[in-house]
């Protein structure tokens, strides 16, 4: 609840700063939004992660401001900075509101998606694996 009343505070205009980056966090999304679009429609695994990380990005920087308290998020982000998930993986993001809930974690093969698992389960995360072919 506090998280969509802070950010919804952000519509239809912005009151300071920290809003206005909300309202550019949505327009660069779309952008990210049509290239991960293309990037999975065309197979292009290596775009559709750079679109991952891009998306994830932005929120850090633009959007999880206007609601600190709930979206610093210490266990989602122990799970981005986490060096064994960094080398097995191609992307993660926060899904949701990302206030400390669930992370995607793109990997660029099976063998890659079992050690996802494997250590996700050693960091006590429950973890489900999506194959898309």
């Amino acid at each position: 609840v506090i998280i969509l009343r802070d950010l919804n505070d952000c519509f239809p205009h912005p009151n300071n700063r920290t809003q206005e980056l909300m309202h550019e966090y949505v327009a660069d999304n779309v952008y990210i939004v049509d290239k991960a679009i293309v990037a999975i429609e065309t197979g292009d695994i290596a775009s559709l992660a750079e679109a991952i990380n891009q998306s994830q990005q932005l929120f850090d920087d633009k959007v999880s401001i206007n609601c600190l308290s709930q979206l610093t998020a210490p266990r989602l982000h122990s799970l981005f900075d986490d060096q064994i998930l960094k080398s097995i993986s191609l992307a993660m993001k926060g899904v949701g509101s990302q206030g400390d809930g669930s992370i995607q974690i793109l990997c660029s093969n099976a063998e890659n998606q079992s050690k996802v698992l494997i250590r996700l389960k050693e960091l006590n995360c429950e973890a489900f694996p999506l194959t898309i072919a």
